[in-house]
Formats: structure tokens, sequence, C-alpha cells
């Protein structure tokens, strides 16, 4: 589970779970781009002009987070190539609850990629991170 100081899951042959780091940040937006489409609707942060100064951002916000246990995101990678991405948000350290969020890439759905990475986050998230309610937040439409 973890590769250092960064903490990796294996999804399945070839699918890994892993906190992004700088050196992801042209995955990242290759990514995200790739799926502009997929995700403008349902991700606020989708936007027309994403950039690769905005994947370093978000990578450097994640890392900071992770550190600060505020959020804990990982993407979701095949090899090298992020095809999503995974983690939980708003933790609430008091009460032992947070949101789980994700995204995949539009040709990877309906594999049960999503399904296998959420079982995985979960039952780190109650066994490692003593959670004891994880809910998921989206649009009806989604």
């Amino acid at each position: 589970m973890d590769d250092g100081a960064v903490i990796t899951f294996e999804v399945e042959d070839g699918f890994t779970l892993r906190q992004v780091r700088p050196e992801d940040a042209e995955s990242v937006f290759k990514g995200v781009m790739a799926n502009y489409d997929h995700l403008r609707e349902y991700m606020y942060w989708m936007v027309p002009d994403y950039s690769l100064d905005d994947a370093k951002d978000f990578i450097a916000r994640s890392i900071k987070a992770a550190e600060e246990m505020t959020s804990q995101g990982f993407g979701i990678f095949e090899g090298n190539e992020l095809i999503g991405s995974i983690g939980f948000n708003n933790f609430d350290h008091a009460a032992g609850s947070t949101e789980i969020g994700y995204w995949i890439d539009r040709s990877y759905e309906g594999r049960g990629i999503i399904s296998r990475s959420c079982r995985l986050l979960i039952n780190y998230a109650f066994r490692e991170l003593r959670m004891n309610r994880i809910e998921i937040r989206c649009s009806t439409e989604n």
C-alpha cells in the first residue's frame, strides 16, 4: 500500500491508485483535457482554459492538503497514464467523517475500476484513517 511517502493501492493488473506527484503534471493535464467534454458539466474546476499550470497547482494543493489531512486525493493510473481521480474531501476528524468523489476517463467507464477503487479507499478510510462515515454527493443528473 505505501510506496515510501506516496500512498499507493493496486486496483488490479495495470491499474493503481496513488497520490499525484509534481512529475505527474503533464499526465494530469493530458488526462483532464482528454475528458473536457465529459467533465465540464459536473466538475466546477473544468474550465475552457485549463492549463498545465492549473495541473501543477492542483498537484501542489493536493500534496499540501494530504500533509495537513484536510483532503486526500489519488490519481487512477494505468501504468503512468492518468485515467481518473478519486479521493476524500472535507475531512472532519472530530466527527470521523469525510466525502468521497471521483471521475474516470469515459473510455474506462463500465469496467468496475471505480467500484474497486471505492472499495479500497473506503476500507482504508475506516481502518487506517479511523473514519466512521463516508458520504458521496453528486448531481442527480450524473
